[in-house]
């Protein structure tokens, strides 16, 4: 990105990402279809597989894990089945909440980290373009991981990888913050954020569909996402006005990113994590 703005200037930055999205449009367009029976690519007996109601939600044996299941609150809970429910239950908002903060720390991060770099570390735009995006890259590695750690490792359980990327990520951030000035360093550091902030991502939109049914997850859903679209919202300008009135000093504005990783850690320990129940098979 600061390449394309040092060679062409900053509009064409927006000319430049415009053009995956219009690719993206051209190929999704004959190749997705709302429904699985609308496609050419899925068969009958694919069909009806996906359809299947009698067929076992749990994927993997689900067994005790002793003081984890203690920390997590796992309980036997009933679904959530009209959004008045929804509405009511503490572990939606608190889900929304923790998302909030969340999201928070990532379009923060995803918007001054390369100020920071320029104005705080002293890399030029060549760099800081290249170092900038090593939260992108562990991130994608941590997203990858996370879902597999919690669906083998963690048998399903969400809570686990939610607290591990709201703890781990704040750690991080600290080390960044006293990161000496060696561009090794910066980049690890830098990129296992990205990593640990990642790491239990999806779950934050997987946790509902343990107390909600297929009804009623869907309001749950939009409201966890626009609470933590929010989040994205108020990042930029809390992070803005920090700087403003430390006169630039990101150690303080980084360190507002490591209180809502913890307020969002504490969130996260008062939900009740739900034990995943099998279909009940029809009466023969």
């Amino acid at each position: 990105m600061f390449a394309i703005v040092a060679a062409t200037g900053w509009r064409s930055v927006f000319i430049w990402f415009s053009i995956p999205g219009v690719i993206m449009a051209i190929v999704w367009y004959p190749v997705v279809r709302n429904r699985p029976e609308e496609s050419t690519r899925v068969n009958q007996a694919e069909v009806a597989h996906i359809y299947d109601k009698t067929v076992d939600a749990t994927r993997t044996e689900f067994t005790s894990m002793g003081w984890l299941d203690k920390l997590i609150r796992l309980r036997d809970v009933e679904k959530l089945e009209t959004n008045g429910a929804v509405m009511k239950s503490w572990n939606v908002w608190g889900d929304t909440l923790a998302y909030f903060f969340m999201n928070n720390v990532n379009y923060g991060l995803l918007t001054w980290v390369p100020l920071y770099l320029v104005q705080a570390r002293h890399f030029d735009f060549t760099s800081t373009g290249f170092i900038a995006a090593a939260p992108a890259v562990g991130g994608l590695v941590g997203a990858l991981v996370g879902g597999y750690v919690s669906d083998k490792v963690f048998q399903g359980r969400r809570k686990p990888t939610m607290l591990l990327t709201a703890f781990f990520a704040a750690v991080m951030l600290v080390a960044v913050i006293n990161a000496p000035q060696n561009t090794t360093l910066i980049v690890v550091s830098l990129m296992l954020t990205g990593f640990f902030l990642n790491i239990g991502w999806p779950m934050f939109t997987a946790y509902p569909m343990g107390i909600t049914n297929t009804t009623t997850y869907p309001f749950a859903i939009s409201l966890i996402n626009s609470g933590g679209n929010l989040g994205g919202f108020f990042a930029p300008m809390i992070v803005g006005a920090l700087l403003d009135a430390t006169a630039g000093n990101y150690s303080v504005a980084f360190s507002y990113f490591v209180v809502v990783l913890v307020l969002a850690l504490f969130v996260i320990f008062t939900l009740v994590e739900a034990k995943p129940k099998a279909e009940a098979l029809p009466a023969k």
